[in-house]
């Protein structure tokens, strides 16, 4: 009974402690294992210890600033890249660069070399010399299919291995796609910079509009008025002659005046300040006119023919004024109070405005009046108000002509001048 309650010996609890920590050490490895083989991330276990012996070498050579000397020693940067043994890689390496085994990626790993990773080795190399033990970095490399991608490169040296460099942990992960999402986000803020500040610009072009065009605005509103002042001071002035021909004299240029004075009101009333609706001066332009003449109670019609059309300032000035002279003479001359009127038809002034093809357009006054006779006609054309209507559609670029039958027409057609 004594024998049986015996305490095992010392060599059996020291045998069996070695085998359960040999069956640790075992799980240990396996564990680590399947966590260096299933890891997603590109793993590499390497041996630099030639590396560190070589450098240690160069060292004693007199070699003290690596970081100068690799760099312009790039056959030394070769020959130490060939020291460095290759203990594993994992099945996330193999995917990585496109190899079917281990022994086609160590093979043909030089293959995925670039510039730019050479560089990264170079300075991983430089890192080491100076004995830090991580490193971190980031490259552009190839696969074995030419395809290329950006890696980071993180370099840690395992524990206890610190002088020895025996066993070296390399962790190589794929940031391409990353790499384009940061770019296509850099596009995008640069855009919305350049939206941003784009639309800054046009906001303050378009407040530089709007000062300008209440500017113009104003400007037409002054002229329009100082237009209306000296119609009325040749108003003022017309009352004080005694002389017909010079009272006509001073009726027709405030006439002009106020053809002129109206277009800069219309300019000044228009949403756009560079064009004006010369049909909507027209109609106006009329019943100034006709009022002025007492047109209704003489029994004078108005047949108006507009197109809707817009003209620029330097057309509308010459054209108003055109219209203002034929419609005043046609108005003052072809209705004559003391012709007997009753075998005439209707009293009626014409003004006709279209366009006749893409370039051209067509301004015409006509009346039903007593006309020009024919011998009186080169004379009548030498008046200050006919002189004017040749000089002004000589202005527009266009050509005049007076036909004669049942009153009087005066026909312009001129180019269309568009806006630029």
């Amino acid at each position: 009974m004594e024998a049986l309650s015996q305490k095992p010996s010392e060599p059996s609890v020291e045998l069996d402690r070695l085998r359960k920590r040999k069956t640790a050490l075992e799980a240990s490895v396996l564990r680590y294992r399947a966590l260096f083989e299933e890891s997603p991330v590109a793993l590499w276990e390497e041996d630099f210890s030639k590396v560190k012996s070589r450098i240690d070498t160069l060292r004693e050579e007199g070699i003290s600033d690596f970081g100068r000397h690799l760099t312009e020693n790039p056959l030394v940067v070769e020959e130490l890249a060939g020291l460095v043994r290759v203990i594993d890689v994992n099945r996330a390496a193999l995917s990585l660069y496109g190899a079917r085994t281990k022994e086609e990626l160590l093979s043909g790993f030089a293959r995925t070399f670039t510039e730019a990773s050479r560089r990264v080795f170079r300075d991983e190399l430089i890192a080491l010399a100076a004995n830090e033990v991580h490193f971190e970095a980031e490259c552009d490399t190839r696969t074995f299919s030419g395809e290329a991608n950006h890696v980071a490169v993180r370099v840690v040296v395992a524990p206890g291995c610190e002088q020895t460099l025996e066993k070296v942990f390399v962790s190589i992960t794929d940031i391409t796609e990353k790499m384009r999402a940061e770019a296509r986000l850099q596009r995008i803020l640069h855009l919305e910079r350049s939206n941003t500040r784009r639309k800054r610009i046009e906001a303050h072009i378009k407040a530089s509009l709007r000062e300008k065009e209440v500017l113009l605005r104003e400007i037409h509103h002054r002229v329009k008025n100082n237009l209306q002042i000296i119609s009325s001071l040749l108003r003022l002035g017309e009352e004080h002659i005694r002389d017909t021909k010079a009272r006509a004299l001073f009726r027709d240029s405030r006439n002009r005046i106020r053809s002129m004075a109206l277009i800069h009101e219309k300019l000044y009333q228009s949403p756009d300040m560079s064009r004006i609706p010369f049909h909507d001066y027209v109609r106006s332009l009329m019943h100034e006119l006709f009022s002025a003449h007492n047109a209704l109670g003489r029994r004078i019609e108005l047949d108006l023919q507009m197109s809707e059309m817009d003209l620029t300032i330097e057309a509308a000035v010459p054209c108003g004024l055109i219209v203002n002279e034929l419609v005043t003479n046609a108005l003052e001359h072809a209705f004559p109070e003391r012709i007997d009127t009753s075998s005439f038809p209707a009293r009626k002034v014409e003004v006709i405005f279209r366009r006749l093809d893409t370039d051209r357009l067509l301004l015409q006054v006509s009346d039903n009046g007593i006309g020009i006779p024919l011998d009186q006609h080169q004379a009548k054309r030498k008046s200050l108000g006919l002189d004017l209507v040749a000089m002004l559609a000589e202005q527009l670029g266009g050509l005049i002509e007076f036909t004669q039958g049942q009153g009087t027409c005066c026909t312009v057609v001129f180019p269309e001048r568009r806006t630029r």
